[in-house]
């Protein structure tokens, strides 16, 4: 289990001490994406994507992100959803090799599908069932791969318990990996899909390099620093602190 990648959306520029950056240390903004304090889930600021093609890129890169086997996790709340539209998109030098989520269903009643493509094949998904989701509320989300083990998940958190709110797991049907994950850009959070104009906040995105890294993201969802990163203690911010912050907000 090992964290490869983090992300606190501070600032145009991954921070070595407080970020946890591969080679690639600039956040590329397309469309009209910002990191500012409206977007901020936690601390100062967050990833806004208002419209069409809002997103912030990374390059990709065989240490941050294994195409076989991995994890994400990140901070996200939707004030518009907008069905098809994708949360974060991991691609290849190839693009019909990615790894995606998406929200689907409609607002109100919200679910979330991780989608598995290789070589444009695009027949590898698990949606989330529940209806769980809504508008305007604070939710940690994390999706897993492990191809050798035939296994996908998706899990949905309550923010500020870590309840979980909605989850989807398959751990018995085949599927093909992506042929690679390692891109220029390759990493890309927010709407890169051209589904109609969602709005949402992201914050704290995580990649790790197992299956189980969703379960140590979570513990770690709410922290300010990398430096504050806890592989099994209780981390240094305290959630019920942090949302009575957010609640002023």
């Amino acid at each position: 289990m090992a964290i490869t990648w983090f992300s606190r959306f501070e600032g145009t520029t991954l921070s070595a001490v407080d970020d946890l950056p591969g080679t690639d240390t600039s956040v590329t903004l397309f469309g009209t994406a910002a990191i500012n304090a409206t977007a901020a889930l936690v601390g100062s600021n967050g990833l806004q994507v208002l419209t069409t093609a809002d997103n912030a890129r990374v390059d990709s890169e065989t240490g941050v992100i294994n195409r076989l086997t991995g994890s994400c996790g990140l901070c996200l709340r939707v004030s518009t959803w907008t069905a098809g539209s994708t949360v974060c998109l991991f691609v290849g030098a190839a693009f019909g090799d990615n790894l995606t989520l998406y929200l689907v269903g409609a607002s109100g009643g919200g679910n979330l599908r991780f989608h598995i493509n290789e070589g444009g094949t695009g027949d590898n998904n698990i949606v989330t069932l529940g209806n769980a989701m809504v508008t305007g509320t604070t939710y940690f989300v994390t999706f897993s791969w492990d191809q050798p083990a035939n296994s996908r998940r998706i899990k949905v958190y309550n923010f500020g318990t870590g309840a979980v709110v909605d989850s989807r797991e398959d751990t018995s049907t085949a599927f093909t990996a992506p042929a690679d994950l390692v891109a220029s850009d390759g990493l890309r959070f927010g709407e890169a899909n051209g589904a109609g104009a969602p709005a949402y906040f992201l914050d704290n995105a995580f990649i790790g390099s197992a299956y189980t890294d969703e379960s140590l993201f979570l513990l770690n969802r709410a922290i300010t620093s990398y430096t504050q990163y806890s592989s099994g203690a209780s981390p240094d911010p305290d959630i019920d602190d942090l949302m009575g912050q957010m609640a002023g907000m």
